[in-house]
């Protein structure tokens, strides 16, 4: 029996887990996937339970399994019910249902921006519940409740604000400036900004990938880092979340989105659960970001096989690219593309990885036989420089 067989499972769960996977299994826990596509090399090493019907099943697939530990991935941070649902069999790890919904309160956001210290460089976007009263001279988006990828966002024509009404959106002012993502490590006496990452705009995102289908305006198309931010922006942002984790009575890793410009910072969302962008950081800091969670968690501190975060590998200045392939046409996965990519598949945990000569892999890679549509991700290209 392995001293992970001694642990409690973790269900990574979300519409894509293999990344958050990844790093469960290096730190020593036995990791059990349960996502959208049951990645090929998610299967390699782990369990996979493919997700019947997202968001319903979840729930009653998870209730059919061992007790455990749940850790969120894409997506679900909108489905704060079905949280509720799973948490009444496993335990959540980061926050708690009560926690998450202040995070996804939209007052509670704003007021946090509002309160905390920082000197006027952090801000948070107009945002309403309707399109009533919308000025057209304004630009302005259509936000989602219930989505996330970027697809659930959309610009409002100037001449159709009367066709949108009331319903699971809020509309909220476009913001100009670069899309990044940061990583709070919040405990009880500090916050620590592990790391920032940008997102990519489409010519960035072509020059890695080649052409691509049309895309949403905000679709996710990667992430690269790790980038600097402005001192006066990181020290704010750092104030702001201590003061926000404070609020929540929360201690563990937080993920925030922003928009910057002109030395200063506008908060987009705050996401309770793993994002697609932490590995870049996790490479980075040559760090394992489940392992600093488990560490501040009661249960799962005195399980952990190594020291908290660190991996046999040394930290990177280097940027780390991570473009999302989408499908210009219709295709069928082929044994040969699938075994292809799996023989170059990115490790980003791997200790020789800096001295490779060859600088590109591959994640998230579909099984032989898996149908794409037009504009779906086939896989997650990386490279680094």
């Amino acid at each position: 029996m392995s001293s992970s067989d001694l642990k409690p499972p973790v269900y990574v769960v979300g519409a894509s887990g293999r990344s958050a996977a990844e790093s469960v299994r290096q730190a020593g826990f036995r990791a059990i996937v349960v996502d959208l596509y049951a990645d090929r090399d998610s299967g390699e090493a782990c369990d996979v339970l493919q997700i019947e019907s997202y968001p319903d099943s979840v729930a009653a697939q998870l209730k059919s399994l061992d007790c455990g530990i749940v850790l969120l991935a894409g997506g679900m941070e909108n489905h704060v019910g079905l949280i509720e649902d799973i948490s009444q069999y496993h335990r959540i790890l980061g926050p708690n249902v009560e926690q998450i919904k202040r995070i996804r309160d939209h007052e509670f956001l704003v007021s946090s921006i509002n309160k905390s210290d920082h000197d006027g460089v952090l801000r948070f976007p107009e945002t309403v519940p309707t399109a009533h009263d919308i000025n057209p001279m304004q630009n302005w988006l259509r936000k989602s409740f219930f989505a996330c990828g970027g697809f659930h966002i959309e610009r409002l024509p100037n001449d159709r604000f009367a066709d949108f009404k009331e319903g699971n959106y809020c509309f909220q002012r476009e913001v100009s400036g670069q899309s990044v993502g940061t990583v709070f490590l919040c405990e009880r006496s500090k916050v620590q900004l592990l790391g920032v990452t940008a997102a990519l705009d489409a010519l960035m995102h072509q020059s890695l990938t080649g052409p691509q289908p049309a895309l949403p305006p905000m679709a996710y198309r990667g992430s690269y880092g790790m980038i600097a931010l402005p001192k006066l922006v990181k020290e704010a942002m750092c104030r702001w979340a201590f003061s926000f984790a404070e609020a929540i009575d929360y201690t563990g890793i937080i993920q925030a989105d922003w928009i910057i410009n002109d030395d200063a910072a506008w908060l987009l969302e705050v996401n309770p659960r793993w994002t697609a962008s932490m590995e870049i950081i996790e490479w980075a800091l040559g760090c394992n970001l489940f392992s600093l969670q488990a560490s501040l968690d009661n249960e799962l501190k005195t399980m952990l096989s190594t020291a908290p975060a660190m991996f046999s590998r040394i930290a990177s200045t280097r940027l780390l690219y991570k473009a999302i392939q989408y499908a210009n046409a219709p295709f069928i996965v082929s044994e040969e593309q699938s075994t292809e990519m799996l023989a170059r598949k990115f490790n980003r945990f791997e200790p020789n990885a800096l001295t490779k000569a060859d600088r590109v892999g591959w994640c998230d890679i579909p099984n032989t036989g898996t149908s794409i549509e037009t504009g779906q991700p086939i896989a997650s290209y990386f490279c680094w420089e």
